[in-house]
């Protein structure tokens, strides 16, 4: 009898990269669940579902802040 949480090949079953959990996210970037939920809270995009899309949440973590303090270090003046 194999274990439900692999495939017929024994290996761990495929994650869509489209469609995370919270939890898959968390563990798959290193960072904790309450990191990804305070991202969610602060505004990072989500699926319908509750779902995570990694492409998305990885632009919305590196786009520009809307609102840069001017002078700040390592901040370009506007």
């Amino acid at each position: 009898m194999r274990n439900p949480g692999t495939s017929r090949s024994g290996a761990a079953p495929a994650i869509n990269p489209a469609a995370l959990t919270p939890q898959d996210l968390a563990k798959l970037v290193g960072v904790s669940v309450d990191t990804i939920r305070s991202d969610i809270d602060a505004g990072a995009p989500i699926n319908r579902d509750g779902t995570i899309n990694l492409v998305y949440y990885a632009a919305w973590l590196n786009a520009p802040d809307p609102n840069p303090e001017i002078g700040t270090p390592n901040t370009p003046p506007l």
